[in-house]
């Protein structure tokens, strides 16, 4: 998979990339495993966590979180089922963009489509609401194969309602500390509790699935081809065959920026 960040119209960041790497937000060998370089942390003037030398992959795209790093920087080789980019993960999430692929995620009069897995790993059902990490698909990736879904089969769900409401992370203990102390296990960090999350790492987004109804294969198979046929999802920009351009930060403003919670309509 190629990725490469160019500066855009309005100074925004926009990445370029090769969307015949499935699945999109998962890490790949050329990334190696998540990683939270501690002694690389520093914390800034306004009391949130920061790394010494920030690149533009660092946070989600206009907000404050500060995200997981990788032990390695180049999206390249097989991908890694067991571990999501916490940068592409989280921009796919609050950008409502395709788990799979990266371009914008199906819309439909009952929501947007997520594809969710049937199970649990330890082998309970899985609910169809609630909170996910997993973000939305269009409707070609929705009738992909993905191998752990391949295990835990799928769930596949219209959500008129999808809250970008908290991140899976690590807080530094106590919060207000000075990096280097303790880091807590993954925990579940509500965006609204701005204390606690200014002091968190975060290894990606969750949203809160409402008003969830099943989607008919049918349905989405037409829509698949109707989008292999068009050449996007309805409301995708495509630069090239197999390329989708996605505008990262355009008219955000460094540090504070979007209302973190975003509903789906």
């Amino acid at each position: 998979m190629r990725v490469a960040a160019e500066r855009g119209a309005g100074g925004g960041i926009v990445t370029l990339l090769d969307v015949s790497h499935l699945p999109f937000i998962a890490l790949t060998q050329g990334e190696g495993d998540l990683d939270i370089p501690v002694h690389e942390l520093r914390v800034r003037d306004d009391g949130w966590l920061a790394y010494r030398a920030e690149t533009a992959f660092d946070r989600c795209p206009g907000m404050d979180v500060l995200l997981a790093r990788t032990t390695g920087s180049t999206p390249s080789g097989a991908v890694n089922g067991g571990a999501l980019s916490p940068y592409r993960q989280s921009h796919c999430m609050v950008e409502r963009r395709c788990q799979g692929c990266g371009r914008p995620a199906a819309r439909g009069p009952r929501g947007v489509l997520f594809v969710l897995a049937a199970t649990r790993r330890d082998g309970r059902p899985s609910g169809k609401a609630g909170f996910t990490d997993m973000p939305p698909s269009c409707a070609r990736c929705a009738l992909s194969h993905c191998p752990v879904l391949d295990k835990q089969g799928r769930h596949t769900v219209w959500a008129r309602e999808a809250d970008v409401s908290a991140v899976y992370g690590h807080v530094l203990l106590p919060p207000s500390a000075a990096p280097g102390l303790p880091i807590s296990d993954e925990r579940l960090v509500f965006l609204d509790d701005e204390k606690t999350l200014s002091a968190t790492v975060a290894t990606r987004f969750a949203c809160d699935l409402q008003a969830v109804t099943d989607a008919d294969e049918e349905e989405i198979r037409a829509m698949a081809d109707a989008s292999a046929r068009t050449g996007h999802e309805g409301n995708t920009s495509t630069t090239a065959p197999g390329r989708t351009e996605m505008s990262m930060f355009a008219g955000a403003r460094p540090g504070r920026a979007c209302d973190p919670k975003r509903r789906l309509r």
